[in-house]
């Protein structure tokens, strides 16, 4: 769909799944290494995560694929694969990185809960070192093919993990200058915009992806020490969004296209008519499935954290 004439938006969608990548990361590993370093039962602190984050994720997958099937999006067959992470058809590929990155961060938790605050940055920088490789081996075809091999992205991750363990301070100025750099690059590196100012291809401006999720990572960095930055992004449309972005995500491609081919509307009505429609659905998931699995998962970890001697989960 060309929202704004002129303007072709095709591959940029990716560097939001980056960003999602890097936050996750980011939000995860701060608080799983937290809740490891003062817990005295290390195996429940890690059941009670893998329990939040099945109940954060799946219902509103298997829900999801469950509407898509019944509308002829998915076959029966197809729609098992999905739901048993073998697939990653059009957008839905993240879905089974996003849960391996899940998998995966216990181990990384646990080595940086047993070292100390000092230790703990050093140690991500090799976790780091370690994602370039993958990276470099890898996400060159894995990257334009929405390959679902969670080593092409570790990088992303590896650069939230190491924004959470950073302990080096910044001045307000400092934050900001960081944050309008880092903006300014991702939007230069973006795919479309290296295409029509660079003239190299979009599959070759995807080798970049590296230099946007590193430029995601310093924002993220920024913003975490920097007050007046933080006090930008609590404006309640942005947090609104927050809290239905994973329905959204889920939802907006067969949106867009059911748009696209069912009303004869210029590019920018369209655009404005799939972002409404997007919006009342994801907000619906988000109350009757994405809720109640929230809170279904809360519950069950509190209890977990009480049948052992633990500290309870933080909130």
């Amino acid at each position: 769909m060309d929202v704004i004439p002129a303007l072709n938006f095709g591959a940029t969608a990716k560097i939001g799944v980056w960003l999602f990548f890097v936050l996750s990361a980011y939000l995860l590993a701060g608080r799983l290494v937290g809740e490891l370093e003062d817990s005295t039962v290390r195996g429940r602190v890690i059941l009670a995560y893998a329990v939040r984050r099945v109940l954060r994720i799946m219902p509103a997958y298997f829900v999801f694929l469950f509407g898509a099937t019944a509308l002829g999006y998915f076959r029966m067959d197809e729609a098992l694969r999905h739901a048993f992470l073998m697939e990653g058809r059009d957008h839905l590929w993240t879905i089974p990185v996003e849960m391996a990155f899940y998998a995966l961060l216990p181990i990384i938790a646990l080595i940086l809960s047993r070292c100390s605050p000092r230790q703990r940055p050093w140690l991500t920088v090799v976790v780091v070192i370690a994602a370039s490789s993958a990276y470099a081996v890898l996400a060159s075809q894995a990257i334009q093919a929405n390959s679902m091999q969670f080593p092409a992205y570790a990088l992303f991750f590896a650069f939230g993990i190491l924004v959470a363990q950073s302990r080096m301070g910044l001045s307000n100025n400092a934050a900001l200058g960081i944050a309008l750099a880092s903006m300014a690059a991702i939007v230069l590196l973006a795919p479309r915009s290296m295409e029509s100012f660079v003239n190299i291809s979009v599959q070759e401006a995807l080798g970049w992806s590296w230099a946007i999720g590193l430029g995601w990572a310093a924002i993220l960095y920024a913003l975490t020490r920097s007050s007046p930055l933080q006090y930008l992004f609590r404006n309640s449309a942005l947090r609104f969004y927050g809290r239905i972005s994973f329905s959204l995500y889920l939802t907006h491609f067969y949106l867009i296209n059911a748009v696209a081919a069912n009303m004869m509307l210029p590019g920018i009505v369209k655009g404005a008519v799939t972002l409404v429609l997007a919006t009342v659905v994801a907000t619906g998931m988000y109350l009757a499935v994405e809720v109640p699995g929230l809170r279904l998962g809360g519950r069950l970890a509190r209890a977990i954290m009480r049948s052992g001697s633990a500290i309870a989960p933080r909130t």
